[in-house]
């Protein structure tokens, strides 16, 4: 696979995967600092395809799924494993004081969510206020025994890589369409303006689901 046909994250970590699994791609730190988890190329590609399998079983290509997990491997998994399913992920917050569970059922409505993919804490806060009827909600599952889905789904540039939803401060939060073509330009220029290079190191602490995330 030459760079130019490298459209999108999933056809970057393809390549990846295969010239150099072994090198790890995310490391997850936790309130101290201490690393609990980490991704290497290799490794998170068996997981989106052994979530893949499981995604293509609930749902069909096209499909938004509402991501409503921690910063953590799950949710890096499930965001790529859409991804590499042709279903379009819906990265969002977790209900709280301030935006409660009907607040989120609103966006699950507007965005037409199939499924959503979050953890038991929310899964039973959602359970607790009695809307869970309504929800296609799971838990993230356990991979160790799913089969992996070895052949992606092809994408083109002008596909929907994911929405985006607004944070609703002076309105009702809206769904923003970020194309694939979208995340491979930004992504450029991140590595021009910064001088990005394969020793590069990155730190980030906004949660993923944040617009900067």
């Amino acid at each position: 696979m030459s760079s130019r046909h490298l459209n999108s994250l999933i056809d970057k970590l393809l390549l990846r995967a295969e010239s150099q699994p072994h090198q790890p791609l995310y490391y997850f730190l936790d309130t101290r600092g201490r690393e609990y988890a980490h991704l290497t190329y290799g490794s998170l590609l068996t997981a989106v395809q052994q979530l893949g399998t499981w995604l293509s079983e609930k749902t069909t290509s096209g499909d938004r799924v509402a991501i409503q997990l921690p910063t953590s491997p799950e949710f890096v998994i499930t965001f790529f494993a859409c991804l590499y399913t042709n279903r379009i992920p819906v990265p969002l917050s977790s209900p709280n004081r301030k935006h409660n569970c009907e607040h989120y059922q609103r966006i699950f409505a507007d965005c037409g969510a199939s499924l959503i993919v979050t953890d038991t804490s929310i899964r039973d806060l959602f359970e607790k206020e009695g809307l869970t009827a309504s929800l296609p909600l799971h838990t993230f599952p356990t991979l160790a025994d799913i089969e992996p889905l070895t052949t992606p789904v092809d994408r083109q540039n002008n596909e929907i890589g994911f929405l985006q939803y607004t944070s609703g401060s002076t309105s009702f939060p809206k769904g923003v369409i970020v194309s694939h073509e979208n995340i491979i330009a930004n992504q450029k220029m991140i590595q021009r303006t910064f001088g990005h290079s394969n020793n590069s190191v990155g730190l980030a602490w906004v949660p993923l689901f944040h617009d900067m995330g």
